[in-house]
Parts: C-alpha cells; structure tokens; sequence
C-alpha cells in the first residue's frame, strides 16, 4: 500500500499538534511497512529535511519518502490565511500531479487537499481516495469573545467547502463527530479515529503507585506550554490560579511557558 500525507509542516521543523501528529504518522505507517510519502512545507531553515535522519530507523526509512513544497510569504491583510492555505494546496498539488494515480490513499491535514480536492471533483475522478483531518474542528466550536466569533463564520465557510469534496473526513471521536455531521458530513463518511500517542507517554499501576508516594508530601508543579490567544484559555486559567492562590490552602506552583504578555502575567512568587 502506498499513501501520501500532506501537511503545513512536521515537527521537529515546526511545532503544533498538526506538525507532531504527521511525523508519527510516518512514522507507525512505516512500521507497518506502509509505503508513505511526506508533502510538507516549514522543514528546515537550511536544506530542506536537513537533519532529520536519525528520527527514523534504517528500516522505517525504507518506507518514506519525502517532499518539500514552498510555501510563498505574500502580502499580509485581514483573511489573508485562507489566500495563503489554498496556494499552499494548490502547490501541493502540483508536486504530486504526475505521480499521484501511484498512490491508493490521499491524506490531508487541514486545507492542504483543499486544490487537489477541487481539481478531483471538476475532472470527475475520484481516485486516489481521500482523507481529510481538520483535527479539533475548532471553527465550528464556541468562541470566548466577538472577534473569534468573526473568525470561526470566517473559516468555518471556507473548511466546509473542503469537507463537502472529501471522500472520508477523520474525527478524533466524541463531540467532534457530532460537529462534522452538523456541518454537513454524511455520518457514513466519518471515520473515527483517536490520536494515538507513544508507549513512553503511557505509565503502569506500579509507576501510579511510586507516582503517589514520591508527590504526597510535595508542591504539586503544574505548566502550561503554548502559545497566548483566547482560545488556549490562558484567561480561565489564571482565574483558577487566582482563586486558589485566596484560599490558601493549596501548595502549588505553575510556570507558564510561551509568549504571555506581561500585562496577562500573574505576580506571585508561585508563578
């Protein structure tokens, strides 16, 4: 079986949960000796997959091959994403045109099978079959203020129009099938397919044990990693923090790790 994944990026070359989810992706598929080829944007600075040898075995890169697409740096005004994911897609495309009757699955993330979706349905082919993963659909979900509210009619016209061309749109499972189906997917083609994670994420009853014991008598440490826009909830969780902070009964601390605005900082000695 041969399938080719198409992604904005793939860690470690850029971070994100899109970008992670790609690289085990390669990775699993070609433990199960799946022939699979990358099509990504955002590799390295300098060559293109420079230094990205050891993050496979020599047998798991038996099965993958890799793509660098271009992603162009145009003109930056309001909206200007979306212009920018279809030409990316658009690109995609044309990387994998003359090749592309060679694979038996298409597997998009996000936007990226947008062009190459649009060209199938105008010339009435449609094989290759396709997957499209919008991930946590987060469009179609509540948004924290107006200017959100703004964004997600925004995207969420654009996002439909791609999984109206889909031949299969993935659902991590729970809610976010009951939002693709709102959003026009026939329940047929959904497939449900939770994120898997690595074994060494994975602890035992033993290791919960040891876990328990080590912390009982310890300041419980928390962190928040990420990026600062509404909808990572930076805000709610300072509301939490200040209220246990009042109550002065808990020990804790918590970092946060990103671009916080200073004016967002919380001051106390336990963050």
């Amino acid at each position: 079986m041969r399938i080719a994944v198409f992604s904005d990026g793939v860690w470690p070359f850029a971070i994100g949960g899109i970008q992670k989810h790609t690289y085990y992706l390669l990775k699993f598929l070609a433990g199960q000796k799946v022939h699979v080829e990358l099509f990504s944007s955002d590799t390295s600075p300098g060559t293109p997959f420079e230094g990205f040898d050891d993050r496979f075995s020599p047998d798991e890169w038996q099965y993958i091959t890799l793509h660098h697409v271009n992603k162009s740096n145009g003109i930056r005004f309001p909206g200007h994403y979306i212009k920018d994911v279809f030409q990316l897609s658009k690109q995609m495309y044309r990387a994998c045109e003359n090749n592309i009757g060679q694979f038996d699955l298409l597997y998009f993330q996000g936007f990226t099978g947008w062009f190459t979706l649009q060209e199938q349905t105008r010339q009435g082919k449609r094989k290759p079959r396709s997957i499209t993963n919008f991930h946590g659909l987060e469009m179609f979900q509540g948004s924290a203020n107006f200017k959100s509210v703004i964004n997600s009619a925004y995207f969420s016209f654009f996002t439909r129009k791609v999984l109206a061309k889909a031949d299969v749109s993935q659902s991590l499972g729970g809610h976010l099938t009951r939002l693709l189906v709102k959003n026009g997917v026939d329940k047929s083609k959904v497939a449900v397919i939770g994120i898997g994670v690595d074994r060494n994420w994975l602890i035992d009853e033993q290791d919960i044990d040891e876990l328990k014991n080590s912390t009982k008598d310890h300041i419980r440490k928390f962190v928040f990693l990420g990026r600062f826009e509404r909808r990572k909830g930076v805000e709610e969780l300072n509301k939490a923090i200040e209220a246990m902070l009042r109550e002065k009964k808990y020990q804790f601390s918590f970092q946060f790790i990103g671009p916080i605005p200073e004016n967002v900082q919380l001051k106390n000695q336990a963050i």
